[in-house]
C-alpha cells in the first residue's frame, strides 16, 4: 500500500520527429535551387546589360533573349525580364539605324538618328548615336544634310544634342536650311529657318547676313501670296542729312508687321487701333488718324517693303519698292478694306 502511494507516474515516450527533419531539408534544398536560378538570371542579365552599355547589341540581344525565354521559370526578384525586354527593343532599334546608314542618304540617316534618340531619350545608346552623328556631319557636310526632312526637325536635333559643336554648326544649319528653302521658292519655311536663327543666335557673326536673307524672303513670300502693291508714301517733311524717316500710322484693327528689305533691313511691329474698323467695299477719303504711329529712321536708299497682318492670314499683304531720299521724311497710314477678301490699303 505504501509503495503504490509514492510510485512515480509513468513518463511519456519520446517519438523521433523525422518528418520535420525531412521538410527542413527539402525547404533548404528548394532555397538553394531558387538561389541558383536567381544567380544565373542575374548573371545573364548583367552580362547583357554590359554588352548593351558598350553598344555591342548582337551579344546583348542574345543574353537578353535567354533572360526573357528562360527567366519565367525562375523567381525574378528585380524585374530582370521586363528590363531585358526594354533594352532588347532599344538594341534592335539601334541595329536597324546602323543598318540603314549603309544605304540611306545622309539626311535620311540624320532623321533616323533623331527619331531614335527621341524614342529612347534616356537610353545608354544615345551617346553612341551622337558619336555617329558627329561623323555624319564631318563626312557629309551641313549643306548635304540641310534637306527638308532634316530641316523640319532642326529644333529636335538641337534639343537632343544631335548637332556636333553646336555653337558653330547649329547656326550654320539654320542658315543652310533657309537657303535650301529659298532656292526651292519655299519662302514660308525659309522665313521660319531665318527667324529661328535670329531667335536663338541674335549676337552671332552671321546675324546681319541672315537678317538680309530674312527680309528678302519675307518680300518674296508676300509676293507669292498675291500681295497688293503700295506706292511710296508722300513726302511730309525734312530730316537730317544721312538719314530718311518713314512715319506710318496703323488705322486698322489688326496688329501689323512692317518689313524694310534693303541696305539696312528692319523688322517692325505696330499695334492695332482699338477704335478702328474694317471698311466694306471702299475705304475712307482720308486717313482716320486714330491708330498708333511708328516712326522709323533708316539709311537713304531703295527698299522693298512688306506690310502685313501679324495674326489674320486672311488679310492680304502689300508690297512695294520705295526709293527713300536723303534728308526726307515720308508719311503714310494703313487701314483694311474688305472686297471681298480683307486687305490692307494705304
Amino acid at each position: 500500500m505504501s509503495g503504490s502511494r509514492f510510485s512515480r507516474p509513468p513518463q511519456p515516450q519520446r517519438q523521433p520527429i523525422r518528418g520535420w527533419h525531412l521538410v527542413g531539408l527539402l525547404a533548404a534544398s528548394a532555397g538553394v535551387y531558387l538561389m541558383g536560378q536567381y544567380y544565373w538570371l542575374r548573371k545573364t542579365y548583367t552580362e547583357g546589360e554590359q554588352a548593351y552599355t558598350a553598344a555591342n547589341c548582337q551579344v546583348a540581344i542574345a543574353e537578353f533573349d535567354w533572360v526573357i525565354n528562360k527567366g519565367e521559370q525562375f523567381v525574378d526578384f528585380n524585374d530582370y525580364i521586363a528590363r531585358a525586354r526594354a533594352k532588347k527593343a532599344e538594341c534592335q532599334a539601334f541595329q536597324d539605324v546602323v543598318e540603314e546608314q549603309k544605304t540611306a542618304t545622309p539626311e535620311a540617316v540624320l532623321v533616323a538618328y533623331e527619331e531614335f534618340v527621341s524614342r529612347y531619350p534616356s537610353g545608354a545608346l544615345g551617346q553612341p548615336i551622337r558619336q555617329k552623328t558627329a561623323s555624319l556631319f564631318e563626312e557629309a557636310g551641313i549643306e548635304a544634310l540641310a534637306q527638308p526632312s532634316a530641316c523640319e526637325r532642326i529644333d529636335k536635333l538641337v534639343e537632343n544634342q544631335l548637332i556636333p559643336e553646336p555653337n558653330q554648326n547649329s547656326p550654320s544649319f539654320y542658315q543652310a536650311c533657309g537657303q535650301m528653302y529659298s532656292k526651292g521658292n519655299d519662302y514660308t519655311n525659309a522665313v521660319k529657318m531665318y527667324e529661328g536663327f535670329l531667335e536663338n543666335y541674335p549676337q552671332h557673326q552671321l546675324a546681319s547676313e541672315v537678317e538680309l536673307a530674312l527680309a528678302k524672303s519675307m518680300v518674296a513670300e508676300a509676293k507669292a501670296q498675291g500681295a497688293g502693291k503700295i506706292e511710296r508714301p508722300g513726302v511730309s517733311g525734312w530730316t537730317v542729312s544721312g538719314t530718311t524717316v518713314v512715319e506710318i500710322r496703323n488705322d486698322s484693327p489688326e496688329d501689323m508687321r512692317i518689313v524694310f528689305s534693303g541696305s539696312e533691313p528692319r523688322f517692325e511691329e505696330l499695334e492695332r487701333c482699338e477704335d478702328c474698323q474694317k471698311y466694306m467695299g471702299t475705304g475712307p477719303e482720308s486717313c482716320p488718324a486714330k491708330g498708333p504711329v511708328g516712326r522709323y529712321t533708316l539709311k537713304p536708299g531703295q527698299y522693298d517693303v512688306v506690310v502685313k497682318s501679324i495674326r489674320d492670314g486672311g488679310v492680304r499683304p502689300f508690297t512695294g519698292t520705295w526709293v527713300l531720299d536723303d534728308g526726307t521724311e515720308y508719311n503714310s497710314c494703313f487701314f483694311i478694306v474688305q472686297q471681298p477678301g480683307a486687305e490692307f490699303e494705304e
